[in-house]
């Protein structure tokens, strides 16, 4: 740079370029030599990546244009020595296949942790972090949003990066990732048999996602059972008398309730 009346102007660019300057890319500070005869440009990350560097360049009297004479490179530190961390295991929901809500809980486990230089975590629903958001790294367990539906059995990933925000821009380590299926429909009964002189029931149900996995019952009188396991095939014991019925996916969507006549009677009716 060079001054001027009315304040400061561009007087020369220098680029790293083969051939060209090194130990231009990130710079850090810039020092003269008090002779003004030399500039020294000190280069290179603060916790991460390749050792530091200084360049030395020869400054022109006068003019103040820059020649590259040499650069030096620092020792490593002696950490870098030990093998990098790897990224975080990331868990939706404590690693669940199936959920039918879109708001979850991930969870963070191993990485850098805790009290690291990497004092922040960012999380997006993209692989390329679009509409990311940035989290301190103190916590290991994050609330979180999942992108609506969409397409059915197209499964839902929250991708994370350990790092650091600065100057607005994010620089983060390996990426890590979990995904999951968010399932948001109710399954269905779509029919119910009696046999064995109506004592037993069979259910038929059906869900498009994740999977119908339990029954419940509810006899004529009586509080519904607990919840059993979901097998067309086979008959749960119900007597005689009237009996309501109903299902659950794997995800934990509910049914609606259908009632089943007695022995006897006309119709199954759903309600």
């Amino acid at each position: 740079m060079a001054p001027t009346p009315d304040g400061i102007e561009v007087a020369g660019v220098y680029r790293e370029t083969p051939g060209g300057p090194e130990g231009v890319h990130d710079p850090r500070s810039v020092a003269v030599s008090p002779d003004g005869r030399h500039l020294y440009l000190a280069a290179g990350s603060e916790w991460s990546g390749p050792a530091g560097t200084v360049a030395g360049f020869a400054r022109a009297a006068g003019s103040g244009d820059l020649t590259f004479l040499s650069l030096f490179r620092g020792p490593p530190p002696a950490w870098s020595s030990y093998p990098p961390s790897p990224p975080p295991l990331v868990q939706i929901d404590t690693g669940a296949a199936y959920t039918n809500s879109r708001k979850v809980t991930i969870t963070l486990t191993g990485g850098y942790g805790q009290g690291s230089l990497l004092g922040e975590v960012q999380l997006s629903n993209d692989g390329g972090f679009a509409r990311a958001r940035i989290f301190p790294r103190a916590p290991s367990r994050y609330s979180w949003l999942l992108d609506s539906t969409g397409p059915e059995r197209l499964s839902k990933a929250v991708y994370v990066r350990e790092g650091s925000a600065t100057g607005g821009a994010f620089s983060g380590g390996p990426i890590a990732a979990d995904d999951i299926i968010l399932d948001e429909a109710d399954p269905r009964v779509l029919a119910t048999r009696r046999t064995r002189a109506g004592r037993r029931l069979k259910v038929r149900a059906a869900d498009g996602l994740s999977g119908v996995n339990r029954v419940q019952l509810a006899l004529k009188g009586r509080r519904h059972g607990g919840w059993k396991v979901y097998r067309p095939r086979a008959g749960y014991p119900v007597g005689r008398s009237k009996v309501r019925v109903r299902v659950r996916d794997r995800a934990g969507n509910v049914s609606r309730w259908r009632s089943v006549r007695a022995v006897g009677g006309r119709v199954p009716r759903q309600r």
